[in-house]
């Protein structure tokens, strides 16, 4: 029945014997339980880091309901003006953070959303579009197609942490393959040296009248990405695929000197009028293999993110500090990329744990909560405790954690991660360590070292085995075959 006001409604309880609210109030506290059950769980003995992770749990289901509304980028419920309720690139963090998280149904809810609205021809995705694949952007304006491997990275990394074979043919590969294909065909041409670029003039936004920038960096390292899986995937399928693919990626130019990345052809990130995303260059893109590790260090320390966002960009945006704390991750900046996460929590959270973000040159606001942030957020502080790689079957447990929190007592549960690990219990204090966890196939694991354990002892399914220690980076790594294991060092 449509109520006409709160009072029927009211009224409808008082008079309707049929109506039990004490059941129904039992069934969604049930409903509830069942779901943070499910979730990982996470206890870093930091009050107000573990209340946001759980805040964006609860958002990330209490919004999803992708058939009616797509993941939005500001406010899932309410706030329908926010970005015309639109999915984008930025659904990339929520589907990662609900991999992680252990919502994989939610993951592959969101994989059919796309696949369902994927275009058959021309671009595989326009920048934004709501529930029913309608965007409300002009061709013209269409010029960040970043968006494309923002979606077929999310199809790469639900494979990667279910390793699914049937739902990578079914749900996966088409995604992948058509936003690699439309790559090839129509971004990447040969530069006058003879090497592949990305000859299409794009933005990293939708803020400008024309795209303008040449074999961008951050585009161009992602669809490698892109390709590379697209490659790997075909094999895994027994399927044939463009030729051209295998062309580009042993064939391909990313703009640089012998101190830096840049931003795109002929342009410095300093030289940028908007901030660049090269501080962070191999997150979301995975693009390590691409990229020149010393290289990409010297990038880093050269450019400043805060000066790049508060300063040059005269914004804020959460869910880049984020991303940026995920990047150190990969370089192994343990105390950076918790000071970033620290300083999202500081200055850009508000009400009751919300994050929200001022666009650029504060021509956009976000209100809380900025949905993307909260993503981007919840996949950092578990991939802390626990982190794969796409690209290997090594395994990181409890490696990317700052000197400060080594001190305490933490734990976790039900966390996923790559190669179809998954971590049921992860327990470290500073004497001991315990853990118990699947893994699908044969894994290459390094294991934080307990800071004060007083003994050298490490047991794999209580038989002890001979390791080497890092004592530089306070960490052990051994083999580890496939199968449901446990993990204790004392």
């Amino acid at each position: 029945k449509n109520w006409t006001n709160l009072y029927d409604v009211v009224y409808s309880f008082d008079n309707d014997n049929s109506f039990d609210i004490e059941e129904r109030v039992n069934q969604h506290y049930q409903m509830w339980d069942d779901y943070y059950n499910k979730c990982a769980k996470m206890n870093s003995k930091n009050v107000e880091e573990e209340f946001i992770y759980n805040n964006s749990l609860y958002m990330f289901e209490y919004a999803f309901e992708i058939e009616k509304y797509g993941i939005d980028i500001g406010h899932p419920f309410y706030f329908v003006w926010c970005w015309n309720q639109c999915v984008f690139w930025d659904m990339h963090y929520i589907v990662d953070a609900m991999l992680d998280s252990n919502n994989t149904s939610a993951a592959r809810d969101s994989l059919k959303f796309l696949l369902k609205h994927m275009r058959k021809e021309g671009k595989p995705f326009p920048w934004m579009f709501i529930y029913d694949g309608h965007t409300f952007l002009d061709e013209k304006r269409d010029i960040a197609p970043l968006v494309i491997a923002a979606h077929a990275m999310s199809a790469i990394k639900y494979y990667e942490t279910t390793l699914n074979k049937e739902e990578l043919e079914d749900l996966c590969y088409p995604i992948i393959s058509r936003c690699a294909n439309f790559a090839v065909e129509v971004m990447f041409t040969k530069n006058e040296f003879g090497k592949y670029i990305i000859s299409l003039p794009v933005s990293n936004d939708v803020v400008e009248e024309e795209g303008s920038e040449i074999n961008q960096t951050f585009t161009t390292v992602w669809f490698l990405t892109i390709i590379a899986k697209a490659i790997e995937y075909a094999k895994v399928l027994n399927k044939p695929y463009n030729p051209i693919f295998d062309e580009i990626i042993n064939n391909y130019y990313i703009e640089h000197d012998e101190n830096e990345y840049y931003h795109s052809k002929g342009m410095k990130a300093s030289d940028h009028i908007w901030a660049s995303w090269i501080p962070f260059i191999n997150y979301p893109t995975e693009g390590m293999p691409f990229l020149d590790e010393s290289l990409v260090m010297k990038t880093r320390e050269k450019y400043n993110y805060i000066d790049l966002y508060e300063e040059k960009q005269n914004a804020y945006q959460p869910w880049t500090e984020c991303i940026e704390a995920q990047a150190s991750l990969r370089t192994k900046e343990y105390e950076i990329a918790d000071n970033f996460k620290e300083y999202a929590i500081k200055y850009h959270v508000f009400g009751e744990g919300y994050f929200a973000e001022c666009g650029p040159k504060k021509c956009s606001i976000t209100h809380a909560p900025y949905v993307s942030a909260h993503g981007s957020y919840t996949s950092f502080v578990l991939n802390r405790f626990v982190m794969g790689s796409i690209w290997n079957n090594e395994l990181s447990l409890f490696v990317g954690l700052p000197t400060y929190m080594l001190h305490k007592e933490l734990n976790v549960e039900n966390v996923n991660t790559y190669k179809g690990v998954k971590v049921l219990i992860g327990k470290y204090t500073p004497t001991t360590f315990y853990c118990k966890l699947s893994n699908t196939i044969d894994n290459k694991v390094t294991v934080r070292y307990p800071v004060n354990a007083n003994g050298t002892f490490l047991y794999v399914d209580n038989e002890r085995i001979d390791y080497h220690f890092d004592a530089k980076h306070g960490t052990i790594t051994f083999e580890l075959k496939a199968g449901l294991h446990t993990i204790e060092i004392y």
